[in-house]
């Protein structure tokens, strides 16, 4: 067998991306072989063990906030949960004091665990929201959405029935003119694929399930828009609402195979309340 050299394997074989290679190379005894401190240029013999640091332990690690956490799946490489409408992802400089998931997160973790997340949700957004436990995992299951392997359905409900009921919108997506918040369609914006299914009709309104072949932000909220099918509620794209507070919109189920394990990891989140009663 030709001589391999440990990042050759990393990458290869432990499928770690260029980012985290050099991570490992900064990182102290982050790649060991036998035991021993080892660059990514060592050349391994048959027989060698090589290992590496897949925890993110590191300094300046934020406590986070005792939160309620609605908890779908967990293991030791990573957390899907249910995301509560009104909780960002991230903190804001506009609102330094809003409670998120990352805090939440950093709070229920262990202090070698940092969250990543794989897809975002919106502030508004219900549902199903998975994070990896390390930058290493993260990048693994990001391999495998670029594969589409990593599949998401959403449930949205739009206020007016889509004609046809099912179909698939492939419409580009950029910065509206003159903001860094709003898209729009644009002719030279980014490749969105989202492919749509009525499955309920009610006093006008639909409800639709949404399947995102690509990850622009907001797609989903602009597609259906494009299609004369705004979200109810949805004041960016559409009209506010005062049956809803915020977008109908809910990542309902999200279904991969674990990149460790080769485990299939399925998991769903019920329809929240506020979007039910819509359909009542």
């Amino acid at each position: 067998m030709a001589s391999r050299t440990a990042g050759s394997v990393i990458k290869r074989e432990l499928m770690a991306s260029d980012t985290y290679l050099r991570r490992l190379k900064t990182t102290e005894n982050g790649i060991t072989v036998n035991n021993e401190h080892a660059r990514a240029t060592a050349v391994l013999k048959r027989g060698d063990e090589l290992s590496i640091i897949v925890s993110d332990a590191e300094a300046g690690r934020p406590c986070g906030k005792k939160l309620s956490l609605s908890i779908l799946y967990e293991d030791e490489w990573l957390i899907i949960i249910n995301k509560p409408a009104g909780m960002a992802v991230h903190s804001s400089t506009r609102e330094p004091d809003m409670d998120t998931v990352e805090d939440a997160l950093y709070y229920y973790l262990k202090s070698d665990e940092r969250p990543h997340p794989v897809s975002r949700l919106d502030r508004g957004t219900t549902g199903v929201m998975t994070l990896a436990k390390s930058g290493y995992m993260h990048a693994l299951i990001k391999k495998q959405m670029e594969s589409g392997a990593f599949e998401k359905s959403y449930i949205a409900i739009v206020s007016a029935i889509p004609e046809p009921e099912y179909g698939k919108i492939e419409l580009p997506i950029g910065f509206e003119e003159g903001s860094r918040y709003k898209r729009a369609i644009a002719e030279n914006g980014s490749r969105g694929i989202s492919s749509y299914k009525t499955i309920y009709k009610h006093n006008g309104m639909a409800a639709v399930q949404l399947i995102p072949e690509t990850g622009r932000t907001h797609q989903l909220r602009l597609h259906m828009a494009a299609i004369g099918c705004p979200m109810v509620g949805d004041w960016l794209y559409g009209e506010a609402s005062g049956l809803i507070a915020r977008p109908a919109l809910h990542a309902y189920r999200v279904s991969f195979k674990h990149p460790v394990t080769g485990q299939s990891i399925t998991a769903s989140a019920p329809l929240p309340d506020d979007m039910q009663k819509l359909l009542i």
